[in-house]
């Protein structure tokens, strides 16, 4: 289901077949009893309501599976969805069978928003993990769910209750002021903004946990926050926390920031635009988590690359896809979302030097992280990949910095506000070496990613996932880099954006198996092919 075409966008029911006739079980459509559609013959299903597109999990000791819902259509604009999103961008028990018997109509167990009324494309796009942790002595069943905002969700498998209650909720904290000026006044709907937390929570008196918009069209600025530890990606709260050193001497870095709204996580798209750090691709995207249930510990990967939204009246949105020609909607990581059925269309580019094609904010790009289930605590943390184009774009932007420090900025743009940052940065630090550009970028830059991790009882860490076409092994209690292996070099074989899996052979060999075939949304090379690769 294409994301941000149309408003009734084909529906996002969950099916259930019979495995060995095929017949249609059953179908759960995600919409408020007040919206379904089922006593209409013709249209049996809700159209726009957010679909699965992660792979689900189960867990049949209860008869549960759990959903990792998506957004109501389209992505980033609400006003027309008409509560269709109730059941958006959450995690949803879905109780299938009872007392041993398959239901003919599964019913909701529990419900957990981990975004309300979504603006960003947050959608819960890995699977959820079910695993079990110590908790206070006891052994608990739980659900992890990694999200593209870097959040670590833990919910309880029976109830949806996190597991830390007291440091779980619906904040606002240093959010308050997010909706400044922003909200989004369309010919067919008016946006309100939802101002209590309370407007969205209902906790029946079994303990379970659902998230109900009492209103269809609010914007709130009020959202779920795991506790601190588990906020993975270190958002920036404003601007200047946000501009890399890049902007030192990139006046595109520089223009940009200035030019679009950036009020930390959650800024919303609008007319002038908006950054999104993490972008649309997370944060955590598809690869989800990987969870050693034996140590009790977490490893997940993570892109820090942000994306602007902006949101164009529709009259200039068509003459912005005509000026952009027949290249400029299918534009590497650069897209123009139609969004039929709003005042709007959608315009969503990455927050990138077109030059360098370095991103605006600094490094690292990608990050590699194990995480204590025990307490939160960060045990290892390691910069996640090499690409030689964004090294050598970073070694050259390094000169320039050199060459303005020594005088020599003929060929810098915009040569007094280069020198007025670097006097600031050298007064600090009293030389441009130990202001630290030389550390910041590094050239172990990290490389945007795609893919998950495995771990082994033997405590190794597999993951191909990165850009650069190279599948890792690392000491997984470490995070020392033990091995690695071009991918690339193999025939038709890409980067392997992809999940590995392993497997015992017939000669009873361990084999691990990692899809090579690359991603249309990262750099890096393309391919076509499975390569296997069998354990010594």
């Amino acid at each position: 289901i294409t994301d941000n075409g149309r408003v009734d966008a084909t529906a996002g029911a969950v099916q259930a077949f019979h495995a060995r006739t095929g017949q249609l079980m059953w179908s759960w459509d995600p919409a408020p009893k007040s919206l379904t559609s089922k006593s209409n013959a013709a249209q049996p299903l809700t159209y726009g309501t957010p679909n699965v597109w992660a792979p689900m999990a189960a867990d049949d000791s209860r008869g549960l599976i759990f959903l990792p819902t998506g957004a109501a259509a389209p992505d980033y604009f609400g006003a027309n969805r008409n509560g269709k999103d109730q059941y958006a961008n959450s995690v949803i028990a879905l109780r299938v069978e009872e007392n041993g018997n398959l239901l003919a109509q599964p019913r909701i167990e529990w419900q957990f928003k981990t975004v309300i009324q979504d603006k960003w494309d947050y959608d819960v796009a890995s699977q959820p993990v079910l695993t079990e942790l110590q908790v206070n002595g006891e052994t608990v069943p739980v659900v992890l769910q990694g999200t593209k905002m870097g959040f670590i969700f833990i919910m309880h498998r029976d109830t949806g209750k996190p597991i830390f209650p007291t440091k779980n909720g619906v904040v606002g904290g240093n959010y308050q002021d997010l909706l400044r000026e922003v909200t989004i006044k369309g010919v067919v709907a008016e946006e309100s903004i939802a101002m209590n937390k309370s407007d969205f929570i209902t906790e029946t008196a079994d303990g379970k946990v659902t998230y109900v918009p009492k209103t269809s069209a609010s914007h709130s600025r009020h959202q779920p926050f795991p506790p601190a530890e588990w906020q993975l990606h270190d958002t920036p709260n404003t601007k200047l926390g946000l501009l890399g050193q890049l902007a030192l001497v990139n006046s595109t870095c520089r223009d940009l920031t200035k030019k679009y709204d950036y009020n930390g996580i959650y800024t919303p798209p609008t007319l002038r635009g908006g950054i999104n750090f993490p972008g649309a691709v997370g944060g955590i995207d598809w690869g989800g988590v990987t969870v050693d249930p034996v140590n009790q510990i977490l490893y997940v990967n993570q892109i820090r690359v942000a994306t602007i939204t902006q949101l164009i009246k529709r009259d200039e949105y068509t003459k912005a896809v005509a000026a952009a020609g027949p290249a400029g909607p299918k534009a590497f990581k650069e897209a123009y979302f139609d969004m039929l059925g709003t005042p709007y269309g959608l315009h969503r580019f990455p927050y990138i030097d077109s030059v360098t094609k370095l991103p605006c904010s600094d490094p690292p790009y990608g990050t590699l992280k194990a995480i204590s289930l025990k307490d939160g605590k960060l045990l290892w943390e390691k910069t996640f990949g090499d690409f030689a184009e964004m090294s050598n774009a970073i070694a050259a932007q390094k000169e320039l910095l050199l060459k303005a420090h020594t005088g020599d900025i003929a060929s810098v743009k915009d040569q007094s506000a280069v020198k007025d940052l670097l006097k600031k940065a050298l007064a600090k630090a009293g030389s441009l070496a130990k202001a630290g550009v030389i550390n910041i970028h590094s050239l172990s830059a990290g490389v945007p990613n795609f893919g998950g991790s495995m771990v082994s009882r033997g405590g190794i860490l597999f993951i191909a996932a990165a850009a650069d076409s190279k599948f890792r092994m690392y000491d997984s209690k470490t995070g020392e880099l033990i091995h690695e292996i071009a991918l690339d070099q193999f025939k038709d074989a890409g980067s392997g954006a992809a999940t590995p899996m392993t497997f015992v052979s017939n000669q009873n060999r361990q084999v691990l198996v990692v899809a090579s075939g690359g991603n249309k949304f990262i750099p890096g090379k393309q391919g076509d092919a499975i390569v296997a690769f069998a354990l010594e």
